[in-house]
């Protein structure tokens, strides 16, 4: 998973025990009742009463644990609960809160004593939460009500490595401060059209075959700021996905079979690119203005394709967008090396070459570094297109003397 990703899933796991509940109860009840959490405590007679503090009693949402950090957020790890039916029991137990931080339920998939397959209106109760991590369960589609109460709070949700294969996208503008959306490694057959005003980091990857029927799916996720769509099974990008996404930073579709990049495959008003990354396809050609939008410090992963050639026409708006040193990495692929790319030595005042990473090599001249590959070469092989022959580029010095042509 990229960096981004897993740090916004790098919280940690809810563990409780009876050691840490009494050194937080202190604090807890003096910083909860300053904040007017306190919750309330009905009379004598058959009213209920206020059982724990914060957390529910352990015996009573075992296997559950619950427990709350230094800044009071409450968080509830049901990783050890194996049914529907055993989370509609401890749910339904009293709950000093109702708004938790995390909800987390992590399974093993290879477990066949875990049979959480489905999630319906009533399992949570009417608590509400900020994050839920459900994965490895046996979940194939999830309800409009699942997380209903969660609308306004939620703004994490990670349904990875589970069997979805439907999900209510219809019902995802409801949720109101929803920013990370993560549904790797699931069975969806089809991408649906994502309608959220507060999301900003999408991934389906792992989704194989996935299809996307839609001309623009993301139309309506004006704050997307990092798509991924890796092995996916995708052989074609449909132009035009992004001209209406100004603020998209990563797109990553690696490990798909992909085979050409048509003008306009990714086309981002306001330069806002940072990380395209296109490793483990079978992309040979690249057309003119195909990849438009990048930050002058982005990367682009080109790794493990099929470029041989890297005609100036072709690859020019490219280098001109990105600007920084060693930031176009072209490693794995079987480049001949040959007059095509002598613009990157010729035009050495931009110094086009220094882009490309020192992992980018010839698969003729004996796997040479294309940084490294000695100007003179050129200028004997392709006279036509030198005037004169111009300074070897020095792309592991940062200050280089300009040549003028």
């Amino acid at each position: 998973m990229p960096e981004a990703r897993q740090s916004l899933a790098s919280s940690g796991t809810a563990r409780d025990t009876s050691s840490k509940m009494a050194l937080y109860y202190v604090p807890a009840v003096m910083a909860m009742a300053a904040l007017g959490l306190a919750s309330r405590v009905e009379g004598p007679g058959n009213r209920p009463i206020t059982p724990g503090w914060p957390c529910p009693i352990q015996s009573q949402i075992a296997p559950c644990t619950c427990f709350m950090d230094t800044v009071y957020r409450l968080f509830m790890d049901c990783s050890l609960a194996n049914s529907e039916e055993e989370l509609e029991r401890i749910f339904s137990s009293i709950f000093p809160f109702k708004d938790f931080y995390e909800l987390r339920i992590e399974h093993n998939p290879e477990d066949a004593d875990n049979v959480i397959d489905k999630i319906t209106a009533d399992t949570f109760a009417d608590l509400t939460f900020k994050r839920i991590i459900i994965t490895g369960t046996r979940l194939q589609n999830i309800i409009d009500e699942a997380f209903a109460d969660s609308h306004k709070t939620l703004s994490y949700l990670d349904l990875s490595s589970n069997l979805l294969h439907t999900f209510p996208f219809e019902s995802l503008s409801l949720y109101e401060n929803l920013a990370t959306f993560i549904l790797d490694d699931n069975q969806f057959p089809d991408l649906f059209d994502i309608e959220s005003l507060s999301l900003q980091i999408f991934s389906a990857s792992g989704n194989h075959n996935m299809r996307m029927n839609s001309p623009k799916p993301f139309q309506g996720a004006p704050s997307l700021r990092e798509l991924y769509l890796s092995e996916i099974g995708l052989t074609t990008l449909r132009t035009g996905l992004f001209n209406s996404l100004t603020q998209m930073e990563v797109v990553d579709f690696s490990k798909n079979h992909l085979t050409r990049l048509e003008q306009d495959a990714i086309r981002v008003d306001g330069f806002t690119l940072k990380h395209v990354i296109f490793d483990d396809n079978q992309i040979f050609n690249i057309s003119h203005d195909s990849l438009i939008g990048f930050r002058e410090n982005a990367t682009l992963s080109m790794v493990a394709n099929n470029v041989v050639k890297l005609f100036e026409y072709d690859w020019k708006h490219i280098f001109e967008q990105i600007t920084w040193r060693e930031t176009i990495d072209l490693k794995g692929n079987n480049l001949l090396c040959g007059c095509d790319m002598d613009w990157l030595f010729m035009q050495y005042k931009e110094e086009y070459l220094c882009r490309l990473t020192d992992t980018t090599r010839c698969s003729s001249s004996g796997n040479e570094q294309v940084i490294f590959i000695d100007v003179d070469t050129y200028c004997q092989q392709c006279a036509e297109s030198f005037l004169s022959c111009p300074p070897q580029t020095d792309c592991k010095n940062p200050v280089t003397l300009p040549y003028h042509y």
